[in-house]
């Protein structure tokens, strides 16, 4: 089964908890859902072996 849900930046995050269902949230304890930086070039303000080493934990 689906054991964690993983956000491509902080705008996939505001979509999911705007729209999923609360009961679905619940399923998952609170370090299941993670944001992580998003990989979209225009995001500049991390660099790229930073961005690299948060998208590691996958």
């Amino acid at each position: 089964g689906i054991t964690s849900i993983l956000f491509n930046g902080a705008k996939a995050e505001l979509v999911f908890q705007k729209y999923v269902s609360v009961d679905i949230k619940r399923c998952f304890p609170g370090d299941a859902l993670q944001r992580l930086p998003s990989t979209s070039p225009a995001y500049a303000a991390m660099d790229r072996r930073t961005k690299l080493r948060k998208w590691s934990v996958i």
